[in-house]
């Protein structure tokens, strides 16, 4: 009977542990709620958290049925797919498009994750701590 509860202990006390150390590892504020759930993965930031972020702040000011893309202007021209596709599923009220700019597909609206987007078509209209909000002239 001692041998089972010593064991019960133990085990509570090892995985007490191993969870702390994974919050730890996991870095903190410990005690506040997440921007995503992405945030609970791993310790560096997802791109596409910022996306959903982002995404999320910009959409009041977006207008029903504009054409928006989501992208990180660092990878231009082979944008990741991956940016576009989160604002498709966080903007519903819009309608998002691929990140190409030759002429026929032309967003109205850009979210620039984490950097400007410098182009001669496009004016700032926001800034938010993730990115920017560009509208096309």
């Amino acid at each position: 009977m001692i041998a089972r509860r010593v064991l019960i202990y133990a085990a509570a006390i090892l995985f007490a542990a191993a969870t702390i150390q994974r919050f730890h590892w996991l870095g903190g504020p410990y005690f506040t709620f997440p921007d995503t759930i992405q945030d609970h993965v791993w310790p560096v930031r997802f791109a596409s958290a910022d996306a959903i972020v982002l995404s999320r702040r910009a959409e009041p000011l977006l207008p029903r049925g504009a054409k928006v893309t989501v992208i990180t202007p660092s990878e231009a021209p082979n944008y990741d797919q991956t940016h576009w596709l989160t604002g498709l599923g966080m903007l519903p009220r819009q309608h998002v498009v691929p990140q190409k700019f030759d002429g026929q597909t032309i967003p109205d609206y850009v979210i620039a994750i984490r950097g400007p987007f410098d182009d001669a078509r496009y004016r700032q209209i926001a800034t938010f701590p993730e990115g920017f909000l560009y509208q096309r002239k």
